[in-house]
């Protein structure tokens, strides 16, 4: 027979609880996107998070332009270290978010292999 013992039920409700109420920084953050308190959209805006999809991944070149002297420059030391540190932050975030998205499901995993993935198992349905 197959089902959950108490250990494993309360073990299901932590993994259940962590995806509940984290997984906005588990799916983006996953992907290296901030979502964490002052990130989330725009000043005093909603974002609507079921309408985001990832569907590229592109990468820019930032130039400034001065316009008096018709060509680029480079960017200031400021500029270079607010880019640094956000990159920094992104990397961090995607780590940090991807190694707990396999926490999780090695996890889920161990619980199936405990109850029904393994040989001989047979549902218990509530009878006798």
């Amino acid at each position: 027979m197959f089902g959950l013992k108490a250990h494993q039920i309360e073990e299901a409700s932590s993994v259940l609880r962590i995806v509940a109420t984290d997984w906005r920084e588990l799916l983006v953050g996953s992907e290296g996107f901030l979502v964490g308190k002052g990130r989330a959209g725009l000043e005093k805006h909603q974002v609507v998070w079921g309408e985001m999809r990832v569907a590229a991944r592109c990468v820019e070149d930032i130039v400034v332009y001065d316009y008096k002297h018709a060509n680029k420059i480079p960017l200031r030391p400021f500029m270079l270290d607010q880019f640094k540190a956000t990159w920094d932050a992104q990397e961090h975030t995607k780590s940090k978010n991807e190694f707990q998205v396999e926490q999780l499901v090695k996890q889920v995993r161990k619980l199936e292999k405990e109850s029904w993935d393994k040989e001989g198992a047979q549902e218990d349905l509530g009878g006798t």
